[in-house]
């Protein structure tokens, strides 16, 4: 089944850095369309495919084309992601979030919605059971002081942000099971890009909470988004959740 981000980028990809797909443009004009409507920003979850999400900086690393090869061997398809950081893998096992919303001066907010966001997803988190904090750890993958890690030694969420003029995208990837392929796939990439990784940080929900689910996951954290992001209700249009106007600022 094609996947709602799919959707959004298949016309789109651009196939610079060497065949790899490249989201940023696709990212752009969702950005454009949150600033031109005015309106509410919007919540989206996705459940993913096996993915390898490189940054711009990752493609400019001696180690790139390797690392690509690497990651297509091991199932993982490979692509420019419009947020900054460092490679980040998931798959089916994995959620990802997108929150869209226009704000008019969107720099001195960053840090905020960095960090309603993540303390939002922790609690979330801390709910299923999780000891979830938030927080970088040494030799994580793509490190960020707005991960979220499970007891200060397994990360399980990973933040991003991208602004425009006039909008922003908040976007976290949620391990929920299966951390093993992504452990793999990431000691072996990072390896290519010659990028300290701790293998053993590489986490999921399951470690914590045997047998919990991507609904169950899901549900409990999008109620959290609620509270923080002030949601409209229940309604779902279009298959997202919307926002209020939001300005954690």
């Amino acid at each position: 089944m094609t996947t709602m981000l799919e959707r959004a980028t298949s016309s789109s990809l651009l196939t610079r850095h060497g065949g790899v797909g490249d989201r940023t443009e696709a990212a752009k004009r969702r950005l454009e369309q949150v600033a031109a409507d005015r309106g509410h920003g919007r919540i989206e979850w996705e459940r993913p495919a096996c993915s390898a999400a490189f940054s711009r900086r990752d493609t400019l690393n001696p180690g790139f084309a390797e690392a690509v090869s690497v990651v297509r061997a091991q199932g993982f398809e490979p692509y420019v992601r419009p947020v900054g950081g460092r490679l980040a893998a998931y798959h089916e096992g994995s959620l990802v979030l997108d929150v869209l919303t226009r704000n008019e001066d969107p720099r001195p907010g960053t840090t905020a919605r960095f960090r309603a966001i993540a303390e939002a997803l922790m609690l979330g988190l801390r709910r299923l059971g999780v000891d979830a904090r938030v927080g970088g750890l040494p030799g994580e993958y793509c490190p960020g002081d707005w991960s979220v890690n499970a007891g200060g030694t397994r990360k399980l969420v990973g933040t991003g942000q991208r602004l425009t003029r006039d909008a922003v995208l908040v976007t976290a990837v949620v391990v929920v099971g299966d951390p093993e392929p992504l452990r793999r796939v990431m000691t072996d990439a990072y390896d290519c890009l010659g990028l300290e990784l701790d293998p053993g940080t590489v986490g999921a929900v399951t470690d914590e909470v045997p047998g919990v689910t991507l609904d169950e996951v899901q549900e409990v954290l999008t109620e959290e988004l609620r509270r923080t992001l002030a949601l409209d209700g229940p309604d779902i249009v279009g298959g997202c959740r919307l926002l209020e106007p939001w300005d954690p600022r």
